[in-house]
């Protein structure tokens, strides 16, 4: 029996603040692109949708972002499931 399809979860993160931008960043790059990383949308709810919408994965790409003009920032960042 096959493995089946890696779920694929991108994540537009222009949402967040600051100090929220700077602790995933900070996380991210210690642990580096090919560390596997749990995720989970819903934590602490338990049912379905956290089980769902939880799963060890890695970053797809090199995390980066955009700065276009004076505080705007923007990044997306892409887990797959491993």
């Amino acid at each position: 029996m096959g493995d089946g399809l890696a779920r694929r979860l991108p994540i537009d993160l222009n949402f967040l603040d600051a100090d929220d931008r700077r602790k995933l960043s900070s996380e991210l790059l210690k642990n580096g692109k090919n560390s596997d990383i749990y995720v989970s949308i819903f934590p602490e709810e338990g049912g379905l949708d956290e089980g769902e919408y939880a799963f060890l994965a890695r970053r797809e790409k090199n995390f980066s972002h955009t700065h276009d003009f004076y505080g705007n920032w923007k990044s997306q960042i892409v887990f797959v499931e491993v």
